[in-house]
């Protein structure tokens, strides 16, 4: 493991993936850094050809918190709150879906990383992840990305203010201003009709189809590469305890992965 610190902004570099967070330009969270030998720094065209993007924003190295092979992290990105940071693959994929398995597996270690780098240095007791899978979700940089917004008591007057700082959040409001995604139509209240246990069946079978026809050709792509087959995907039976929360039971019937 090495620590750096570049104008404020520290980075440790981790073999996988990089986050980007953002600290206020003030702040010294990441202590006790000793600097990146400066022969391993890269300068002019070398530097620019290396430098990890974020759509077509090119990250400067004293953003950079965490990197890996195919991860990135840096600083100051027009941060919502203290310590908020970025994860993006190093390959600039505009949605997940275009991730290799390994990839998604890779972002969401350095989500945690992230959290375990940034949560001690800015008092977190709390996290919020957000991804934005496309234009319509809110998406405003193609480049497919998670937010990793530490959080504590009182941060915000209301603790759901942070879905609409999401909601608005753009990494430079100058160059990227925020898009307004096309409205979300949503069926009247009183138009839904509720759903019983053998309709949701029926759906969540309907789900188990789609999710075969998507994990087959990724599970082969995986087992080629490394030689490890991928999960089985099978429906579970009757008698497995399921629970989302220690009160919640899941039927089996609501399970299509």
């Amino acid at each position: 493991r090495m620590w750096s610190r570049v104008g404020g902004a520290s980075r440790v570099f981790l073999s996988g993936a990089a986050v980007a967070c953002g600290f206020s330009p003030d702040a010294r969270h990441l202590t006790g850094a000793r600097l990146r030998p400066a022969a391993a720094r890269m300068s002019g065209a070398a530097a620019s050809a290396a430098a990890p993007r974020f759509g077509p924003l090119v990250l400067d190295p004293s953003q950079l918190l965490y990197e890996t092979a195919s991860t990135v992290v840096a600083a100051g990105l027009n941060p919502i709150l203290p310590g908020h940071c970025v994860v993006l693959p190093r390959r600039p994929v505009g949605r997940l879906s275009e991730l290799e398995p390994r990839e998604v597996a890779d972002l969401f270690e350095s989500a945690l990383r992230a959290q375990e780098l940034v949560g001690p240095r800015v008092g977190a007791t709390a996290f919020n992840l957000s991804v934005k899978d496309g234009l319509e979700a809110g998406q405003v940089v193609a480049h497919a990305h998670v937010h990793v917004v530490p959080r504590k008591p009182k941060d915000l007057e209301s603790s759901d203010l942070v879905y609409g700082l999401l909601e608005r959040w753009t990494p430079d409001p100058v160059r990227l201003p925020a898009p307004v995604p096309p409205p979300l139509e949503l069926v009247p209240d009183e138009l839904r009709v509720a759903r019983d246990a053998r309709a949701m069946a029926r759906e969540a079978d309907a789900y188990a189809a789609i999710a075969e026809r998507v994990r087959a050709p990724r599970e082969k792509t995986d087992s080629s590469s490394n030689g490890v087959s991928g999960a089985s995907g099978a429906r579970v039976s009757g008698d497995e305890d399921l629970r989302f929360s220690p009160k919640i039971r899941l039927d089996p019937g609501q399970v299509f992965m």
